[in-house]
């Protein structure tokens, strides 16, 4: 496995130290980076890092891990990166951060196809294996006899991106949701009072307190989607979309609208139908998938058949790694049993989980 990046070209060099600089007068004005995201630590000695590249800090954790000399740091997209802008922008980064830190690797684990293709031609190297792949079936699971409540659910901030009046039709449908910075109080009593006016069989079912969602537990999300027939996927482009596969680990099957970002990855046409984006044609999708009355422990079984051959790869990607370093692979379960995956948290979170950076 070939895990060497191709140098940078003098064009790249030159605009390496340009944005340097710049980097440097964001750091002399007090302009910080992005601080926090999705990550797990994978190995704690190597070290080995999984992180999602957040806006400000385009490797993700990798801008704060520079008092370790050595690491190896696996970078996913949070957000589609199927675009030449993206490319240049991160290839420009990890050549900036290779000069920094020549002790760090980068790989860069893309949501589809496409953003490998793409990376890997910019001269990084980048795997197509999707983060979905560590969505917990442990969490995410069919429940005994719960008799469905609602045609569909919807996982999403209550953000334009995600196109909730593309569900208007559907008759009964529940919605999880949470505020990010980008929500406001006042966007998401606007959503929600149309549903009510146009849809009331749409129920929203976090609690609110001062006018803000209260998160659900994943234990309770999972209740949510065993009270569904159906899990919808509405925007047009995003990144790969964790409650996706949630939903078909919970044994729902999908309607999903064409989609950039890589939620298709692990889609199957036996339980998945990618519908134009037109309310009546959601309707009908669900509709249809609604009466197929597909097995909730067959579409479970079906995508974590599909997973497993992207956990395999994974590990033998992070046996690859080790024995660079000459260590062996610890037991695939310590990466994919039970207990805590893939969370947002600060980087410092994740660091601090690590042995003391060496001195020289």
């Amino acid at each position: 496995m070939n895990l060497t990046p191709r140098p940078a070209s003098l064009p790249e060099l030159v605009t390496g130290v340009r944005k340097t600089l710049s980097m440097w007068l964001d750091r002399k004005r007090g302009l910080s980076r992005g601080t926090a995201g999705f990550g797990m630590v994978l190995d704690r000695h190597v070290p080995i890092l999984y992180s999602s590249c957040v806006d400000g800090a385009p490797l993700g954790i990798a801008h704060s891990a520079g008092s370790y000399r050595h690491a190896v740091i696996l970078v996913f997209f949070a957000w589609s990166a199927e675009d030449a802008w993206s490319v240049k922008r991160t290839r420009r980064a990890a050549i900036q951060h290779r000069r920094a830190n020549p002790g760090h690797r980068l790989v860069f684990l893309c949501n589809s196809a496409r953003e490998a293709e793409l990376l890997c031609e910019s001269g990084e190297i980048a795997i197509h294996l999707n983060h979905n792949a560590f969505v917990s079936e442990f969490t995410f699971r069919p429940l005994a006899a719960v008799p469905p409540a609602y045609d569909a659910v919807y996982n999403a901030r209550l953000a334009p991106f995600k196109r909730h009046a593309l569900s208007l039709e559907v008759e009964s449908c529940a919605f999880i949701y949470y505020q990010s910075g980008s929500e406001t109080d006042a966007f998401d009593a606007a959503l929600r009072e149309r549903h009510a006016r146009l849809a009331p069989g749409h129920v929203f079912v976090n609690r609110l307190e001062g006018g803000k969602p209260v998160r659900l537990t994943a234990d309770e999300v999972n209740a949510v989607y065993n009270q569904a027939s159906v899990g919808l996927c509405l925007s047009a482009i995003e990144g790969a979309m964790f409650s996706s596969m949630e939903y078909m680990l919970a044994g729902l099957p999908i309607v999903s609208t064409p989609s950039l970002g890589g939620r298709d990855t692990y889609f199957d046409d036996d339980y998945c139908i990618v519908a134009p984006a037109d309310p009546r044609e959601i309707r009908d999708a669900v509709a249809a998938l609604k009466a197929r009355a597909i097995p909730r422990d067959f579409i479970a079984q079906r995508a974590l058949e599909k997973v497993a051959r992207d956990r395999d790869r994974l590990t033998a990607l992070l046996d690859a790694l080790r024995e660079r370093d000459g260590r062996s692979l610890p037991p695939r379960e310590a990466l994919f049993g039970p207990g805590p995956r893939v969370g947002w948290r600060p980087w410092s979170e994740f660091l601090e989980q690590l042995p003391p950076p060496a001195e020289d």
